[in-house]
């Protein structure tokens, strides 16, 4: 149970009481409120497998030469319509065009000062057409040019979790998720705001959850070209978007499914998480049915937020230009032996996965070496060919790319 939840490196959070605004002074400072917000209302589950809301697949083989070789892909963003993506390994960044066709990449391990130990975390500054890579081992983080050249280097005391690039030179450290690790002075807030010297600045948000707690916090926050950012606190219903001068809700997930619980006031003092400590209670959450919302994914036409129910992955697919959200099961039952494995069992456990990153209306899956042994010589239909037409093609995983059917809002 607890190496399922790292693994996915998901984040689970849920509705979250007052909030006050972080200290500071001038620009330092970023007004809170707490009112506004556009309300997505999530009533029904649907009862639609989300193969069949799937309108259009098509499949974008990775070029497989030397130097573009990929394990696997632990992050994948687009800006300029260009993947970055950081390989599995945690060693490199690959860059490469929309058609999958090899562009360059950052291979700067070591201990230089030009060069990473390890990357843990890699963010895409938009508004500058940078990369900017955390290095907690070696404490800085490390800036690129759209292509892949070094830019500079800049000292950072803490790099435990996400450093997401902001305006003015600055940056933002998502604090919330790994508490015991960051300085005293930082861990009762969720953002800390640093100068390009790596110095901090003002502490933003406090922490509302209890101080055992210790999740990987990779995927709770989307940056936007002009330089703002959106981002979901730890057990939060609420998206906020963070800009320089404020910060205000964005979208307000309100549950009303039937049978599925938000968590209370009281739930959220008494929960804990600690791995592999067997005695922390939210293992016990794990096995209930509460609505605990996670990672995001955002683009100007949709918004799609991972829910964990009973340690069951459900997506909202929420449409902005239709203002109408949809709700799927995407709960991957354990596959039979390979011989008996459907061809909509191979699906699922493609299409299940929760997407990398979303370009507009689009989103994208891995599909690597599992799926193809899954998939083997089963014909998906006429929808689904190009999956099975791209199986073998190269030793490079495949991104999938779908979008969905838009919804109808009045069912």
């Amino acid at each position: 149970m607890e190496n399922s939840i790292f693994k996915k490196e998901f984040v689970y959070i849920a509705i979250l009481g007052g909030w006050l605004w972080g200290c500071g002074s001038g620009n330092d400072r970023a007004a809170f409120s707490e009112q506004g917000g556009k309300e997505i209302i999530l009533e029904n589950i649907s009862t639609v497998p989300l193969r069949e809301r799937i309108d259009s697949v098509w499949c974008v083989p990775l070029e497989t030469t030397d130097s573009s070789l990929v394990s696997s892909v632990a992050s994948l963003q687009i800006m300029d319509d260009r993947f970055y993506m950081l390989d599995g390994t945690y060693a490199s960044i690959l860059i490469f065009d929309k058609q999958g066709r090899y562009i360059n990449g950052i291979y700067g391990q070591g201990k230089g000062p030009k060069e990473y130990i390890r990357i843990c975390d890699m963010q895409l500054d938009r508004l500058n057409r940078q990369i900017v890579v955390s290095d907690q081992f070696s404490k800085k983080l490390l800036i690129y040019d759209r292509d892949g050249r070094w830019v500079k280097t800049v000292p950072f005391r803490d790099c435990w979790a996400p450093v997401v690039p902001f305006m003015q030179d600055r940056y933002v450290q998502i604090n919330d998720g790994r508490e015991m690790y960051l300085p005293e002075d930082m861990q009762k807030w969720n953002l800390t705001l640093f100068d390009d010297r790596g110095e901090p600045l003002a502490n933003w948000l406090p922490d509302q959850t209890p101080n055992r707690i210790d999740f990987v916090t990779h995927r709770n926050v989307c940056t936007f070209d002009n330089g703002e950012f959106c981002y979901a606190p730890l057990f939060s219903s609420t998206i906020y978007r963070i800009g320089l001068d404020s910060i205000v809700p964005a979208y307000r997930l309100i549950n009303r499914l039937e049978g599925i619980k938000s968590l209370s006031e009281n739930d959220l003092q008494r929960i804990e998480y600690i791995l592999e400590d067997k005695q922390c209670s939210y293992v016990d959450y794990q096995r209930q049915p509460y609505f605990l919302p996670g990672a995001i994914l955002n683009s100007p036409q949709m918004l799609c937020v991972f829910v964990d129910v009973q340690d069951s992955p459900y997506y909202i697919f929420y449409d902005k230009e239709l203002d109408c959200a949809e709700i799927f099961d995407c709960n991957r039952s354990p596959l039979p032996d390979l011989k008996h494995i459907t061809v909509d069992q191979a699906l699922d456990n493609l299409l299940c996965a929760y997407p990398l990153c979303i370009d507009g209306r689009t989103f994208y899956v891995e599909l690597n070496h599992v799926h193809k042994i899954l998939m083997g010589d089963k014909d998906p239909g006429p929808k689904f060919a190009p999956v099975y037409d791209a199986l073998g093609e190269n030793d490079n995983p495949i991104l999938v790319a779908y979008t969905l059917k838009r919804p109808d809002c009045n069912e």
